[in-house]
């Protein structure tokens, strides 16, 4: 599973999750550049957060909320939780991408 969306009016950053239920990682990137990394070794949690704070000139604190279920977790992908600066941007499965924001 992948998302992209871009954070930013003036300053733009897309960011990117990558979820791969084959190797239970989960990576994050902005601009390109991976800047967060998580792996499962044992069982997939049930939630797991991600805080990140993007920008320079324009910054923007953006959290990330996945949600994996319980039963056949290795056969679905996660919902997603996308917020930038505390406001709902996008719930995944119901939307794949958001952007301007």
């Amino acid at each position: 599973m992948e998302l992209t969306w871009k954070v930013g009016d003036g300053e733009h950053h897309p960011v990117s999750l990558h979820y791969s239920r084959l190797r239970n990682t989960v990576r994050i990137a902005v601009d390109g550049a991976t800047v967060k990394r998580d792996k499962f070794w044992v069982w997939i949690p049930a939630r797991r957060h991600y805080e990140l704070e993007i920008g320079t000139v324009e910054r923007h604190h953006v959290s990330l909320d996945l949600a994996f279920p319980r039963f056949a977790a290795k056969f679905k992908n996660p919902t997603v939780e996308l917020r930038v600066d505390g406001t709902p941007i996008m719930t995944t499965p119901s939307q794949q991408t958001s952007e301007g924001v």
